[in-house]
């Protein structure tokens, strides 16, 4: 009879490891817990999913979803951004500016699905933001909110 190691704590079962995973984005990973629904732009009739966005940055996202996507599929990402209200204490450009009560805007980004792995029960889509098909004023609130992220960041 022979013994087999399971793999923990290290032990290796002769088995391949998949490699490392390397970075790939561009720009800086910002960790949040958004809310968010996710559907395919293609469609009339338009499959919708709730999702949770894990992380952000100025040119996409990660989210956890329940629904598989295929990859290069156009989505609408529906994102609930809660943001300070910007009070000016004076007239002129130079006045005092202050941050006011929360309030919350949803905002429509397109995108396109780059990556999708499976985790358990959900799966792990990693999407693009598409700044050619997005409204100005939406990219113009999204960039917004990843800058209150990181400036609320690097008070902790």
């Amino acid at each position: 009879m022979t013994a087999r190691r399971s793999g923990i704590g290290g032990a290796s079962n002769g088995a391949a490891m998949p490699p490392e995973r390397t970075e790939r984005r561009r720009r800086e990973r910002i960790d949040s817990t958004i809310r968010s629904t996710v559907r395919l732009a293609d469609l009339e009739e338009q499959l919708l999913t709730r999702a949770r966005i894990v992380d952000i940055s100025d040119l996409g996202v990660r989210v956890l979803l329940r629904r598989r996507l295929p990859i290069g599929a156009r989505v609408l990402v529906d994102m609930e951004c809660d943001l300070p209200l910007r009070v000016h204490l004076g007239y002129d450009a130079h006045s005092l500016v202050v941050d006011g009560p929360m309030h919350t805007h949803v905002v429509r980004i397109a995108g396109t699905v780059r990556r999708m792995e499976r985790r358990g029960r959900l799966y792990d889509v990693g999407i693009e933001f598409c700044e050619d098909t997005t409204r100005f004023e939406e990219l113009q609130v999204l960039q917004f909110y990843v800058d209150h992220l990181r400036e609320q960041d690097g008070w902790v």
